[in-house]
């Protein structure tokens, strides 16, 4: 199964059935986001870059459609080697729009070789991005000084300005003086909840195109690292593994 589990050794549900797995029905969360509640049956796919890209994948999927209904002539993605922009991308490759991505100037040469851009900019050129046409900017990095630059760059030509990651971390309070739209923030349960069932279908069939993306001859274009839980942590009981995780269903609801 896939989905969120909060931190601990164990985790109790009540499922309630789902044609994609189950959903939690404990009353204790029954005020959070169907996103957070919702579990799907993965299969074989649990892999380490499945597990890592599939809830990203969600965010790249409905940023796709939002965009779409903006049809906008460019779309610029900031943070272009992120997970979530990465899959975004993709399923940006397959609209008519140009897609241009601004990175670090280290990981120009890797974001060209993936082959899903029309063109990528290191942030240090960003006088390179001409205001021609309508534009949408997409922020995955959360550097508002760049998201300033941009606007300032592009000026009126910028159609929408959407704020969804943090990678940089770096914040600009005072966002009212901006030419062009007022940054908004982008949050995924909303818009799951907005699409309702069609996002399942729409989801299952983008994430099997996205497959040959997710792998490169035949290895993950992702590495994972783990690492062991510190000790200084509230542990379990003496004589109990700290590995032994497990899910428990209550028996009251489960059939």
């Amino acid at each position: 199964m896939f989905g969120l589990v909060p931190m601990g050794t164990r985790f109790t549900v009540r499922p309630a059935a789902h044609p994609l797995g189950f959903v939690d029905a404990s009353s204790h969360r029954t005020e959070l986001a169907r996103a957070y509640n919702q579990y799907l049956a993965v299969g074989d796919e649990a892999s380490e870059t499945a597990l890592v890209m599939r809830p990203l994948f969600v965010t790249s999927v409905l940023l796709d459609l939002s965009l779409s209904e903006e049809a906008p002539d460019r779309v610029i993605l900031t943070s272009a080697s992120s997970k979530t922009a990465y899959g975004l991308a993709h399923l940006r490759s397959e609209r008519p729009a140009q897609t241009i991505r601004l990175t670090s100037a280290g990981r120009v040469a890797w974001v060209e070789s993936l082959g899903l851009y029309d063109a990528v900019l290191a942030y240090g050129d960003l006088g390179d991005l001409r205001p021609e046409g309508s534009a949408v900017l997409v922020d995955f990095a959360g550097d508002r000084a760049l998201v300033r630059k941009v606007h300032e760059q592009l000026g009126e030509t910028l159609m929408r300005s959407i704020l969804v990651g943090f990678t940089h971390a770096q914040a600009e309070a005072n966002t009212s003086s901006l030419p062009g739209p007022a940054p908004e923030v982008f949050f995924a349960p909303d818009e799951i909840v907005r699409r309702g069932r069609e996002l399942g279908r729409l989801y299952t069939a983008a994430w099997e195109r996205f497959a040959p993306y997710r792998r490169a001859d035949g290895a993950d274009r992702t590495s994972h690292r783990r690492r062991a839980a510190r000790p200084s942590l509230p542990g379990p009981a003496r004589g109990q593994d700290r590995r032994d995780s497990h899910l428990e269903v209550d028996p009251c609801t489960a059939r």
